[in-house]
């Protein structure tokens, strides 16, 4: 089982390694932008298997690896300024995997109010830019990544509500989008896309953030996973090849 989680943690660092070498050229945040904190947050959720396969504890917000505590501590910030709720963190060592889990009694009724029979309920969403907006930052931050700058991914790995992205990314207007399926163990969902203008403001304004995020994984898989800068160049001239395809099939076709 152990091997299994290194497995899929292999395969998920191909979202996101690479990531550095676009981020990093432009990470001014827009400070204009404020994020509606339970869109955003609701974004973020793990649906591993379904919302409530391995977040089933009772109070449970969600359960982060150790390379996302970035993440994290920056959820955890947002809560405590804009909802005025303490979030109670405990670490998880499940088969030696060093996780961490978080737990609001409030917090995790206001996000499982969203679901049912371990799904999102697409149409509990409501229909304001602000919110469609931020539940894609959300998803992006923590699952996607800027390939250039003007095309963006998210990819989940046995997403059960996968469709949801899609879903919100045609409510605002995107047209410009590309769905690949790879059907690894974990299988991934990755969807291709040039955001609208309005989406697009929100998500340069999180990339500072993810380049924090990018950088924690990065230092993981040296530490846990052993691998070297070697490997690491490795994985980045795999994800620019990849990203070219990607690139010039938008091209190629219109998109």
């Amino acid at each position: 089982m152990r091997d299994f989680f290194i497995s899929a943690l292999l395969i998920i660092s191909f979202s996101m390694i690479g990531q550095q070498v676009s981020t990093k050229k432009n990470n001014k945040a827009i400070t204009n932008i404020k994020f509606d904190p339970e869109y955003f947050i609701l974004g973020t959720l793990s649906d591993y298997m379904g919302r409530f396969t391995y977040v089933n504890k009772n109070y449970q917000i969600d359960r982060y690896y150790s390379f996302e505590k970035p993440l994290m501590e920056y959820i955890e910030n947002m809560i405590e300024k804009e909802n005025n709720i303490d979030i109670i963190t405990t670490p998880d060592n499940e088969l030696n995997i060093s996780r961490y889990e978080t737990f609001s009694t409030e917090l995790s009724l206001e996000m499982n109010s969203y679901f049912y029979n371990n799904h999102l309920i697409i149409d509990s969403l409501k229909n304001i830019p602000k919110h469609n907006y931020s539940y894609l930052t959300g998803r992006y931050y923590r699952y996607g990544r800027k390939i250039n700058d003007s095309l963006y991914s998210i990819q989940i790995a046995n997403s059960a509500d996968h469709l949801v992205c899609d879903s919100l990314l045609r409510r605002i207007g995107a047209t410009k989008i590309h769905f690949k399926y790879l059907n690894n163990i974990p299988a991934q969902f990755i969807y291709y896309f040039i955001p609208t203008p309005g989406l697009k403001i929100y998500l340069d304004n999180i990339e500072k953030e993810k380049v924090k995020l990018e950088d924690s994984f990065r230092e993981y898989l040296k530490s846990y996973l052993k691998l070297t800068d070697q490997d690491l160049k490795k994985f980045d001239e795999s994800t620019r090849r990849n990203d070219t395809e990607i690139i010039n099939l938008f091209k190629n076709n219109g998109l």
